[in-house]
C-alpha cells in the first residue's frame, strides 16, 4: 500500500515536471498557431482565445486548460436584454474538442483529438510558439489620434497604406503605427494613421494579418445617429451611409459596422436578424 501510493506521488510528480511552464496558459503574452495555419490562439493576461478555420468558414474559440486536457469552446460576444445599458457579455457554447496535451517543449506542443465536432479521434496537431510577439500595445484609450499622431499623410500616402498587404510588424516597419485600438467581440484591431480631413484604417486580425484597408473622410457630421434609431435593419444603415465598415460582412468579425466622422467614431451593432441593437460613440 505504501509502495502504491509512493509510485502514484512520484508519477504526479514525474507529470507535473513535465508539463509545467511548458503549456500555453503558463505562458502570458504568448501566440500559438497550428502547423497547417488554421488555428491560432494567444494567452493575453490568462485568457486564451483565437480562431479556427473550418471547412472555410473562420469561428471564435477559446482554449481552456487542466493538467494535460484541453478543451475547445465556441463563443460570441453578444448583448443581453436583462444587463444595463446594452452591456454585452461573452456567451460561451459546450466544448467543440477534447484534447490531450504533450508539451514537448515552451515552444511546441502537440494534441490527440479525443473528441471532436471538425477532426478526426486519435488525430495528432502540434502547435508551434510565435516567437517575437509579446502581444499588441494598445493605444491610450483617454488620447485621440490628433493627439497621438506627430505625422500627417497626403491624401496619397493613407491610400498607399490603405492597400498595404502583410502582417503588422511589416506594417509598422513601413509606416511606423500611430494609433492602434480593440474591435470589441473580435480577435482583431483597428489600426489608424491620420490625415488632414481623412484617415487610412486597417483591420488586424489575431495572426497579426492585415485583412482590410480603407480611406475614410473625417468631413461628415454625426447627423447619422439622427437618420437611423434602434431596430432598424442594416440596409438603413447602408443607404444613410455607403462609405461606412461594415465589418459583420467578414468572417470572424463581431456583427457591426464603423463610421468615421470629423470628431468621433459611431459604432453600430447588430442582432443575428441584421436589426440595429446598440449605438455608441468611440475616440478615434
Amino acid at each position: 500500500m505504501v509502495v502504491s501510493m509512493m509510485t502514484g506521488c512520484s508519477y504526479f510528480k514525474s507529470r507535473f515536471k513535465s508539463y509545467y511552464g511548458k503549456r500555453p496558459c503558463d505562458q502570458s503574452e504568448t501566440r500559438w498557431i497550428s502547423e497547417d495555419g488554421n488555428i491560432v490562439f494567444s494567452n493575453i493576461l490568462g485568457c486564451m482565445t483565437g480562431k479556427m478555420i473550418v471547412n472555410n468558414q473562420t469561428i471564435s474559440i477559446s482554449v481552456g486548460m487542466e493538467a494535460v486536457s484541453l478543451e475547445v469552446y465556441l463563443f460570441e460576444d453578444r448583448f443581453a436584454d436583462n444587463l444595463p445599458n446594452g452591456t454585452s457579455e461573452l456567451v460561451f457554447q459546450e466544448a467543440i474538442e477534447k484534447w490531450e496535451g504533450t508539451f514537448h517543449t515552451q515552444n511546441c506542443f502537440s494534441v490527440i483529438v479525443k473528441k471532436t465536432t471538425y477532426f478526426q479521434e486519435g488525430q495528432q496537431i502540434v502547435f508551434h510558439r510565435v516567437e517575437n510577439w509579446n502581444g499588441p500595445t494598445f493605444s491610450d484609450g483617454n488620447k485621440t489620434l490628433i493627439e497621438l499622431a506627430d505625422t500627417v499623410y497626403s491624401h496619397e500616402t493613407l491610400n498607399e497604406i490603405a492597400r498595404f498587404e502583410g502582417n503588422v510588424d511589416q506594417l509598422h516597419a513601413a509606416y511606423p503605427i500611430q494609433c492602434i485600438r480593440t474591435i470589441k467581440g473580435a480577435m482583431a484591431y483597428r489600426v489608424v494613421y491620420r490625415g488632414e480631413e481623412e484617415v487610412a484604417t486597417l483591420v488586424v486580425d489575431d495572426a497579426g494579418e492585415v485583412i482590410l484597408g480603407k480611406v475614410h473622410s473625417l468631413t461628415q457630421s454625426e447627423d447619422l445617429f439622427q437618420e437611423i434609431t434602434l431596430g432598424q435593419p442594416l440596409q438603413k444603415v447602408q443607404e444613410s451611409d455607403p462609405d461606412g465598415e461594415y465589418l459583420l460582412s467578414y468572417a470572424g468579425m463581431p456583427k457591426v459596422s464603423l463610421h468615421y466622422r470629423k470628431d468621433c467614431l459611431i459604432v453600430i451593432h447588430y442582432s443575428n436578424s441584421n436589426l440595429i441593437e446598440k449605438m455608441e460613440k468611440q475616440i478615434i
